[in-house]
């Protein structure tokens, strides 16, 4: 029985990141917020170099269409749902966090399907700030926080959030990290990740 869609290597990392979402969405159901950071990170390291292993494919022009729209939806569960379900568990379903959490994740809709219809008007630059910069903002934040006041992570994740919301949808624009910059950022990730599984 034939199947819809592609499963092969180049949208595994893709596919993995939508995986450790619900994972990490799980996680912050059940009050885990440290692990569903992790999970978060995770999400943003497969994303960071899913566009390099798809291009190293050989691939149709419908297959690299079907990743363009895959990537996209992958990246509002990991990088829109997950955060919004990790700050209304900080702030203990509160309706002040709900509603932070909807206008962070609608502004981040808008950005990605402004991304989609736009994306080869600019090809190599980012407009507005990407959806992915979270997996590394919101878990650094809350750690560096946490050295000083735990009690302080909520009220400053408000604001983060209110911010990085707006900056979805602000017309400014940045190259794409290629090379030593996406390297950089892998290195990054990997000790964000251990720094968040220390006890």
């Amino acid at each position: 029985m034939p199947f819809l869609g592609y499963y092969d290597k180049s949208v595994v990392l893709t596919y993995t990141s939508i995986v450790s979402a619900v994972a990490g969405m799980t996680l912050a159901a059940h009050g885990n917020v440290r692990h569903a950071l992790v999970a978060l990170v995770v999400s943003g390291l497969c994303d960071s170099f899913d566009g390099t292993v798809a291009r190293r494919c050989d691939r149709t022009e419908k297959q690299k269409n079907f990743g363009v729209q895959l990537d996209s939806l992958a990246d509002a569960i990991a990088f829109l749902a997950l955060p919004a379900m990790i700050l209304v568990t900080i702030g203990h379903t509160h309706l002040l966090a709900m509603a932070v959490a909807a206008y962070y994740s609608v502004l981040g809709v808008v950005r990605l399907a402004w991304f989609n219809v736009t994306t080869e008007e600019s090809p190599g630059v980012f407009h507005g700030l990407p959806v992915t910069q979270v997996s590394l903002t919101i878990p650094l934040i809350v750690q560096i926080t946490g050295l000083f006041s735990e009690r302080a992570i909520y009220p400053v994740l408000l604001a983060v959030y209110l911010v990085v919301g707006t900056l979805f949808v602000t017309d400014f624009s940045f190259p794409k990290p290629k090379g030593r910059w996406l390297a950089a950022f892998g290195v990054l990730f990997l000790l964000t990740t251990v720094w968040l599984l220390i006890p």
